[in-house]
């Protein structure tokens, strides 16, 4: 177990592995551990960041040797999805969230021989 954040209600969230897979999960205040999951075809996550709200960030990340590489992922309310970015990125990581919703992270896009690693902020969508 790996503990990357803690919220301002003590509620937890890292990684937990086992024999074959690491899992990005969350720990409650009661102790409770619940794995996340990972993305299709992924098969390790890592949680990186947890707001007051309960919204995670993380990476979830597909068996090594294959063409992808990790993706940032947002779980909220029980659902684990991709975030959406620009075209062209091959690598990602959402590595934290305030309490605004506000995520930070990095992404990796592929220009052929010059790959460029930038760093993201992703504000939420106010509706």
């Amino acid at each position: 177990l790996k503990i990357k954040d803690i919220n301002d209600s003590g509620a937890m969230v890292g990684s937990v592995s086992d024999e074959e897979h690491t899992s990005a999960c969350r720990i409650d205040l009661a102790g409770k551990l619940e794995r996340l999951g990972f993305l299709p075809g992924d098969i390790s996550s890592v949680a990186y960041g947890i707001s007051n709200s309960g919204v995670i960030v993380g990476l979830s990340d597909d068996p090594p040797g294959n063409d992808g590489g990790p993706q940032a992922f947002i779980w909220k309310s029980g659902a684990l999805s991709a975030m959406p970015l620009p075209p062209g990125t091959v690598d990602s990581a959402a590595l934290s969230i305030n309490q605004e919703g506000v995520i930070s992270g990095f992404i990796l896009q592929d220009a052929g021989d010059d790959s460029v690693t930038t760093a993201f902020i992703a504000l939420p969508i106010k509706k």
